[in-house]
Parts: structure tokens; sequence; C-alpha cells
């Protein structure tokens, strides 16, 4: 005998309502995985890029609170942080090496697409700075660097500032960091003349 209650078939909606409900849940994570995997893989090149620009604003924090310039110059492994002299303070590096990876895998490539007149390689760059070690001028050695002066701007010396325009317009920016096994997104770096600088990671467009 079949059960026509009420509460029965109340039973039965309650479970096609179930149902429903979990065909809509598993279509929707079908649709995250592949983004959250993305993004889960992408952590790398994101962490590479606050690396660099976390470096940066500390120089240009230091440099308006001191009212002294602060640069940060490019090595092959990362950034390192230098203190201009000024007055009895000989200035030096400040710190080691900040790594833009941590891990020693060599999956992350920078381009300083800034420097001087096509752009440099991470692989071009020295690795220990020895020339200022050894107390020459910065501006004396090869090594490329961006400079904060007192009042918070940038003085690019003999480097070229990338339009701002070519960052949003995710065509090209200052700094581009790719990494190995991740060919569709690539992070970008804008370092603007008045001392401020942005970061995003962008995919790439089919005809780069």
């Amino acid at each position: 005998m079949i059960d026509r209650s009420p509460d029965s078939r109340r039973a039965g909606f309650t479970l096609i309502e179930m149902m429903v409900t979990l065909g809509i849940v598993m279509v929707a994570l079908g649709l995250m995985v592949p983004s959250l995997s993305e993004a889960f893989r992408s952590r790398k090149l994101t962490n590479a890029g606050q690396v660099i620009v976390r470096t940066m604003n500390r120089a240009r924090s230091d440099a308006v609170s001191r009212k002294q310039a602060f640069t940060v110059v490019f090595v092959k492994s990362g950034v390192r942080l230098f203190k201009e002299p000024k007055g009895a303070d000989p200035g030096g590096f400040i710190g080691g090496i900040e790594a833009v990876e941590s891990d020693g895998k060599s999956l992350i490539h920078f381009t300083l697409r800034f420097a001087r007149d096509n752009g440099m390689e991470q692989d071009e760059l020295e690795e220990i700075n020895e020339e200022i070690e050894r107390g020459q001028d910065l501006g004396e050695t090869n090594d490329i660097f961006v400079r904060f002066l007192p009042d918070g701007t940038v003085d690019f010396n003999k480097n070229n500032d990338i339009s701002s325009a070519e960052y949003t317009a995710n065509r090209d920016a200052d700094i581009i960091i790719r990494q190995d096994g991740l060919d569709r997104m690539k992070g970008l770096i804008d370092i603007r003349p008045t001392g401020r600088v942005a970061f995003k990671v962008e995919e790439v467009v089919e005809d780069e």
C-alpha cells in the first residue's frame, strides 16, 4: 500500500530539492576548481612581486622619514636595500638580499624593462655587488637600481620609466615577472616617478 499522506509527499519533494541543490553545488565547484588551481600555482609569481614592491615601499618610506636617499639594487636572486651616504653617515647595504624565490627552485624570472636602453634580464644581473661592497659609488657601477629621493620621488638615473598607461593596459611595465610552467600569467610592476609602486598579476594576451 502506497502512503499518500501529506508528510510523505513533503518528504519526497524535499529530496528532490536536495538533489537539485547538490547538482548546482557540483557545477559551481567544477567551475571554481580550475581558477583555484591556477591561483595556487601562481602563488610564487605573486610572492615574487610582493617582495620587490615591499622593498621599494620600505626604501621610499625610509627616504622620506630620514631625509636621505635610499636605493633598491637589483641582483640575480632578488633585491637589496642600500642607504646612500649623507653627512657623517657613510651609508651602505641594510640587511641581506631579499630573494624573489625562497626555495631556490629557479622558477621565477624577471625582466627589468626600465633598465637602460632595451631592458635587462634577471640572468644578466650581478649577484653580490662587489663594487659597492668595496665602497664604490652606485653611479660608478654597472648595477641596476631605483633611487628614492628624500621627497619620496624616484630618480631613474640612466634608466627609463615605462609609461603607467602601458601598465594599465597590461601591455608593458617597468618590471615583468614570469613563472616557469605558468605561461598564461605574468606579474607587472609599475614604478611611478612620484614613488608609488603598483603590482598585479594578469593573463598573457594570445599574441604576446
